[in-house]
């Protein structure tokens, strides 16, 4: 009987902390070889049907950042692509067929160009993988996006959470790590890695980072870049970091297969669904001319059974030639057609025309547009060791620079808040979770584009430069992990002008809850009152709490400005709203970006249950509320409701 196989779930008002997934197979290849697999290896597929298959696809994930100068993986920045690269075959010029996960995941499994009302389900396209192999292989599978599987082969069983084993065992790394078992039935390992896609919250290490883990991405109004090159900059920077952690989680799979004696005699094949684009002016992931270079090229390596020889094939190859070239190397017949073609066995074409949906360019002319764009992201981020991804912005010469080694001034009447500064001031260098990411808002009058450096313990660890927001000027960086210490950390925030450094003057409050309102540490007071709607659930961790929901005034439909959570009665943690789209109240209550999501460490709270309040308030102009709390809020509060009672309380605040 086959062992069923999961399907990964999320919360929705979570989105970005549920995960699916784990992760993968990549490759470098050190020296091109000839355009086909070769014969011997393909040879050693013999007895295929006791060979192992693992297929992980990874999401959101273009080709170029694994690139260095010569147009190979750069093995010092991901060595664990490089280390499976060595011994497969990496088609470097493979393209997508489709744009988005629910069409591109099926063509994959399928071989198929799937129809744009296909459902990605089994019932829809039940010809796929899953069906190929269930009669001679035990099928593992955790699916993120699609249910493909057959019921009969795969009970649906949503991921909860990983076991503490490790700081790599995010998004169902471990869960699915654990399944890959020896034994004398050949086992189909079937992975669907939501890595490297948005949220982009994990640092290099593993770890992720503290406090602000929302959605929304600075820049990215409505999936469209702005014409700001900076903070599409800021988010490949992001986007590079998190690809770190999947290259860290890739060695985990990779590990467990040669422990289990599996992985010279697997049949592996990693690639993604679509890649993501960091191009001003145009779209972030669905598909234009504009962009087509970079939705369209994914990565994608094939290792056959006993290949040791790693290869780069340049040959004109899609995602819908998987499939084909699975069965292919099993010597199995494909019983339906099928729009790819085996990648083994026949010589491949050079050029070809490049379609993701109704966008169209030939290879050839998509390549040099390549050329171009990995050119920019070397300039940009370099190559070889991680630390070079930190070093970008203006006035970079200023990094690593002592502040008592530069001349600096007091500001003038100008300040700065740092969302969740409490996080800076209890840092434990032994959780999963780290403040690295800062940002905040600039006070007074400073330029919207204001080039600024951050100073943590008395060294400049970032340089960025500030944006125009919701009629604020915000600033945001990511700093080392190895500019923090353990327990408190003072950050200061400079205005750059020219050769001197401005010291803008900390404006971060606090709060007090007292009888007449919330009192700031600043000496005035924020009535409490009802005009604030909201909700908030929490979520606990195995090395904190993460905390989410929305907080918008629905009468002058106006998100929330900032988020307070007191433990009792005294503010521990005070951030920006607004971290987190929410397209259901947008689309409910026509108020944009009125979500949050934080993630906070253990120690900032008290444990669950206890008699202790946490409570969270929203602030909006000069008035706060207390939000409702959803069943499961892991504390005693007085503002938990039922969900009956709970839309009572919206209507009343629409009166």
């Amino acid at each position: 009987m086959a062992t069923p196989c999961r399907r990964a779930g999320g919360t929705a008002g979570l989105a970005g902390v549920a995960g699916a997934l784990v992760v993968l197979l990549l490759l470098l290849v050190d020296a091109p070889g000839p355009k086909l697999l070769s014969s011997k290896a393909a040879a050693a597929t013999g007895r295929s049907r006791q060979r192992p298959v693992v297929l992980i696809v990874f999401d959101e994930f273009p080709t170029n950042p694994l690139m260095n100068r010569a147009g190979r993986i750069d093995a010092q920045r991901f060595p664990n692509f490089a280390a499976l690269a060595r011994n497969s075959t990496w088609f470097r010029n493979a393209t997508t067929v489709m744009p988005d996960t629910p069409h591109a995941v099926p063509a994959i499994f399928t071989g198929r160009i799937p129809a744009a009302d296909t459902p990605p389900t089994f019932t829809a396209q039940p010809r796929n993988l899953f069906t190929l192999l269930a009669g001679s292989y035990r099928i593992e599978s955790i699916e993120a996006a699609t249910a493909l599987c057959p019921p009969r082969l795969c009970r649906k069983q949503a991921t909860q959470g990983e076991p503490p084993t490790g700081p790599y065992c995010s998004r169902a790394v471990c869960t699915f790590t654990s399944t890959i078992q020896s034994g004398h039935r050949p086992a189909l390992y079937s992975l669907h890695a939501i890595l490297p896609h948005v949220p982009w919250v994990y640092l290099p290490s593993g770890k992720r980072y503290g406090g602000d883990t929302g959605h929304r991405i600075p820049g990215a109004k409505g999936g469209i870049w702005r014409h700001d090159p900076w903070l599409a900059t800021q988010a490949e920077q992001h986007f590079i970091l998190q690809l770190a952690y999947t290259d860290h989680a890739l060695g985990l799979i990779l590990d467990r297969l040669r422990e289990r004696g599996l992985y010279d005699r697997a049949l592996v094949v990693v690639t993604a669904d679509h890649g993501e684009s960091f191009r001003p002016g145009t779209l972030r992931r669905h598909v234009e001319p504009a962009n087509l270079v970079d939705i369209a090229f994914v990565p994608l390596f094939v290792k056959l059974p006993n290949q040791r020889r790693g290869r780069i094939d340049d040959s004109f190859v899609q995602t819908i030639d998987i499939l084909p070239t699975i069965a292919a190397a099993l010597h199995m017949r494909i019983p339906w057609h099928v729009d790819g073609k085996p990648l083994i066995g026949s010589r491949l074409p050079a050029d070809g025309t490049v379609a993701v949906d109704r966008v169209r360019s030939r290879l050839r002319v998509l390549l040099v547009q390549r050329r171009r764009s990995l050119a920019a992201q070397l300039r940009t981020f370099g190559t070889g060791p991680m630390d070079r991804v930190y070093r970008i912005g203006p006035n970079r010469q200023l990094l690593g620079r002592s502040v008592d080694s530069l001349p600096v001034r007091p500001s003038s009447g100008e300040g700065v808040r740092i969302s969740g500064h409490e996080l800076l001031g209890a840092v434990d260098l032994s959780l999963g979770q780290l403040p690295t990411y800062l940002n905040g808002t600039l006070l007074g009058p400073r330029p919207t584009r204001q080039n600024v450096a951050i100073a943590v313990n008395g060294t400049i660890a970032a340089v960025t430069r500030s944006y125009e927001e919701l009629g604020e000027t915000k600033f945001a960086a990511i700093v080392p992990e190895s500019s923090l210490q353990a327990g408190a950390n003072d950050v200061r925030v400079y205005a750059v002008d020219g050769p001197v450094l401005t010291e803008l003057r900390p404006a971060d409050l606090t709060y007090t809850l007292g009888p007449k309102g919330l009192e700031a540490s600043d000496g005035t007071t924020i009535p409490i009152g009802t005009e604030i709607a909201g909700e908030v659930r929490g979520i606990q961790t195995s090395d904190g709490l993460t905390i989410g929901g929305w907080a918008a005034n629905l009468r002058t439909h106006r998100a929330a400005e900032s988020i307070v959570v007191l433990v009792d009665g005294r503010s521990v943690f005070v951030a920006q709203n607004r971290n987190n789209e929410r397209r259901d109240i947008l689309k409910r209550y026509g108020i944009d970006e009125a979500g949050f999501v934080y993630t906070l460490p253990g120690g900032l709270l008290h444990a669950a249950g206890t008699a202790q309040q946490v409570r969270v308030f929203a602030i909006a102009g000069i008035v706060a509320s207390e939000l409702r709390y959803l069943p499961g809020y892991p504390w005693v509060t007085a503002g938990r409701a039922s969900p009956r009672e709970g839309r009572a309380w919206i209507r009343r605040r629409l009166e």
